[in-house]
């Protein structure tokens, strides 16, 4: 669980949220499904027709509300390599951390993560930050939790990742993917903050 950049290729994809399992997630956020059945088999299906199975996929907190066995079950069935960060709901996933890594579920088990995919470095986080480390040098911030009701912060490079804010932004609830993050974050500025802006004492 270090804070140590983990470097990876570009086949790499972003989410978070999904809340599987969860009976009330479509009232709360407005989804379109008529069950939990049925939003449970739709978010695979989004999930597998876009990661393939060699992909890497970010879960940023928040998978599912159901027993370890159900979520054990969940997950072998999503296509690539998973990564989670533990969210506020993953009670469950963390009462159960040895057994997911003895079987190796989920590649990595963090609260906070930072990544390098083709020398950007992205700071990966349950819930948005105001201020991040190496904001001023274009770092991004993927997050969740929100579920597409926080706006993000004007001056800086950082996202909501989750199925819900994946809805608006084309149309599907699924995972992102870092070119498609890319694309929408090279149109972001990247601020100045205070001394942090001056070559001098990066």
């Amino acid at each position: 669980m270090s804070r140590r950049h983990l470097s990876m290729g570009s086949n790499t994809w972003f989410t978070s949220d999904e809340h599987y399992y969860h009976k009330n997630i479509c009232r709360f956020t407005g989804r379109p499904f008529s069950s939990v059945e049925e939003m449970n088999r739709l978010l695979i299906e989004n999930h597998n027709a876009v990661v393939q199975p060699n992909d890497h996929v970010w879960h940023l907190g928040d998978l599912a509300f159901a027993s370890i066995s159900k979520i054990e079950n969940l997950v072998r069935q999503l296509n690539g390599t998973h990564y989670l960060i533990i969210g506020n709901h993953d009670k469950e996933i963390e009462n159960n951390m040895r057994r997911l890594v003895e079987t190796k579920l989920f590649a990595t088990l963090d609260y906070y993560k930072e990544v390098t995919i083709e020398r950007q470095t992205i700071c990966l986080a349950h819930s948005a930050y105001a201020i991040w480390i190496g904001k001023h040098k274009g770092w991004w911030n993927l997050y969740g939790h929100s579920h597409s009701t926080f706006e993000p912060h004007k001056q800086g490079k950082q996202m909501d990742v989750g199925v819900d804010n994946a809805a608006k932004l084309v149309g599907v609830y699924r995972p992102l993917s870092f070119k498609e993050i890319k694309g929408w974050m090279d149109a972001v500025e990247t601020p100045i903050l205070d001394h942090h802006g001056r070559k001098d004492n990066e």
